[in-house]
């Protein structure tokens, strides 16, 4: 992890990889509060010519969406020859290690074997939990 902070974020870990970049969860010490920050980075942007313009693309699109289950966007900005897009954070689902976190009536619990409905329609039962 070469960037410790972006903007007011700073980063306290990385939280996940994909195919457009990493995605860290930071803090926003002054507002108390958790956000994600995804990364776009040069290397990314050298891949193709357009992937920041696209990045920056889904970043206004991503603002501009409101609804309970998207998080809400804070800021979309460059550093070092890198985008990135701050968001809300939301601490849930793992599917590297296929668990869902969640609160049940105020408890933490851990649910695993559970599938997310995909483009197939395929779906599975969650079939067990365990409190924390």
């Amino acid at each position: 992890m070469a960037v410790k902070k972006v903007g007011t974020a700073r980063i306290l870990r990385e939280a996940g990889r994909g195919g457009m970049g990493v995605v860290y969860e930071a803090e926003q010490e002054d507002l108390d509060r958790r956000v994600a920050v995804k990364e776009l980075t040069a290397e990314m942007m050298d891949k193709s010519g357009d992937m920041a313009e696209r990045f920056k693309r889904e970043g206004r699109a991503h603002a501009l969406l409101r609804h309970q289950a998207i998080p809400v966007v804070h800021d979309l900005l460059e550093k070092n020859d890198a985008l990135y897009l701050v968001t809300e954070f939301v601490d849930g689902v793992d599917l590297q290690n296929g668990r869902l976190r969640a609160s049940l009536n105020g408890q933490r619990v851990d649910i695993t074997d559970f599938t997310l409905r995909g483009g197939t329609g395929s779906s599975t039962r969650i079939s067990g939990f365990s409190g924390n």
